[in-house]
């Protein structure tokens, strides 16, 4: 028996490692094993101590063996997937430091920031991106137009700005430190507006105020300045790359430079909203100097500043969290509702006592577990969603079906109703091999005709008007 429970506890890693949802079976399985201790327990045959065996045994089967598979999966997970790509800026600049290919892997900075350095800052919030701008402005009706700031999770040079003293005067003398306290202008590399806030509403946060791009070559007003500040330092303390944990409080409205997390439209090109918090206590507001470019101070290098793998264990999940519930539709995409799923599913009335109760009751149970959550679920959701909820109801209508027949053999003679049974039997088991080959080209992949031209193999497959191959 330890060995079929280690087998499921592998199991289960195994269903967790593939996609999240598998913690729904973790629960059903949870709930089977609290059920079959009760029963150890109320069994006045047997002593407390063997409930009291089977609880520890299960609790590291199904509980401690689990997580210990789990965290080697992912380790080997974190070991073979140790390229950049796409999805970098996702991750913390820590995290980014152990990716091949990545512009600070391997890759050298200066450990403290100066005046004239030209930097990307990127966002604490999970998922969080780099503060960028471009050319395009808010349209009208939505706030001042003026240049659009956001955040944006890719690498691009239009998430670079140039730290400049607060009164625009340059700095003499060699490289001068930022420190903790000190009022400062931030311009875009790019454009040359300066980071500014005004006395108008966020696009989308209206109780937040407005955060545009003001001014001409780094030249604009006084509510271009912004006060820079080390979360829990001390007024004074040096900035430093990647360590420094930073708040921009705007000098003028006495706010705080945040992101929201909110995705712009179609005019902001689908990127975060950035904004100016008056609650200067917004967990969101903090940032750090990623790329650090000033060739008047030594280099150290971002290995220094590299995640360990627990760090990054904890950091992935919680932006796959993130992720999965801020996903969005694509246009154009197919998307499903959960009430779309269990079609033609149908539960027949009936009791053939313990054992056909255990194993539908069981089977429902599960089929409930990894199909109602869904509805409580306010991300985009997908029709394979449901497949893990269709295992289960596949099981039941397998056990109802069982049932059905043996039912109805029993109101006939003992001959014809075992050639009753094993006709309907066979037809159930033949028809389900029949429609896996005629439907196994939309899973494996089709040959000849597209699916919508008329001389195609599965125009006829296509059953109802509502269905897209």
């Amino acid at each position: 028996m330890l060995s079929w429970q280690l087998f499921l506890g592998w199991s289960l890693a195994c269903t967790m490692s593939v996609k999240f949802v598998g913690l729904f079976l973790v629960l059903f399985v949870g709930l089977r094993t609290i059920a079959d201790l009760w029963n150890i327990l109320g069994d006045l045959t047997k002593p407390v101590m063997l409930t009291l065996k089977h609880l520890i045994g299960r609790t590291f089967t199904l509980i401690l063996w689990p997580i210990i598979l789990y965290v080697f999966f992912f380790w080997i997970h974190l070991t073979v997937l140790s390229k950049s790509g796409n999805g970098d800026g996702f991750y913390s600049s820590g995290f980014q430091a152990r990716l091949e290919g990545n512009s600070l892997h391997n890759a050298s900075a200066p450990r403290l920031v100066a005046y004239g350095a030209l930097v990307t800052l990127k966002n604490h919030r999970t998922g969080g991106g780099y503060l960028h701008s471009h050319h395009h402005l808010y349209p009208a009706g939505v706030g001042a137009r003026q240049q659009q700031i956001t955040t944006y999770t890719h690498k691009d040079d239009n998430n670079r700005w140039v730290v400049k003293t607060y009164d625009r005067e340059s700095v003499s003398g060699g490289a001068v430190v930022v420190r903790s306290g000190d009022l400062v202008r931030l311009t875009h590399a790019a454009t040359g507006r300066n980071l500014h806030s005004h006395r108008e509403r966020a696009p989308l946060s209206h109780k937040y105020l407005q955060v545009t791009g003001y001014g001409e070559d780094g030249i604009g007003d006084a509510n271009d300045v912004w006060k820079i500040l080390i979360s829990g330092g001390k007024d004074g303390e040096e900035i430093q790359t990647v360590r420094s944990k930073l708040m921009f409080v705007h000098y003028l409205q006495t706010c705080v430079l945040t992101t929201t997390g909110k995705q712009l439209p179609k005019w902001g090109y689908e990127q975060q909203e950035v904004a100016c918090n008056p609650n200067l206590r917004d967990k969101h507001a903090l940032w750090n100097v990623e790329d650090n470019l000033f060739d008047d101070l030594p280099k150290v290098s971002f290995d220094a500043y590299a995640s360990g793998f627990l760090e990054r264990f904890i950091e992935s999940h919680a932006v796959m969290f993130q992720g999965n519930s801020g996903l969005k539709p694509k246009e154009g995409e197919v998307t499903s509702q959960p009430w779309q799923w269990p079609i033609n599913y149908r539960v027949k009335g009936g009791d053939e006592g313990g054992r056909l109760l255990n194993a539908a009751g069981w089977s429902f149970v599960g089929w409930a577990l990894h199909y109602v959550p869904f509805w409580a679920m306010g991300r985009v959701l997908y029709f394979h969603h449901y497949f893990p909820a269709l295992v289960f109801s596949s099981m039941l209508t397998g056990i109802l079906t069982e049932y059905l027949l043996r039912s109805i053999k029993s109101y006939l003679s003992p001959e014809l109703g075992r050639s009753v049974y094993q006709c309907a039997m066979g037809l159930v088991i033949s028809s389900t091999v029949y429609s896996f080959y005629l439907f196994s080209p939309l899973a494996y992949g089709m040959t000849g005709p597209l699916a919508h031209e008329p001389n195609s193999t599965m125009t006829g497959l296509k059953w109802l008007e509502s269905w897209e191959f």
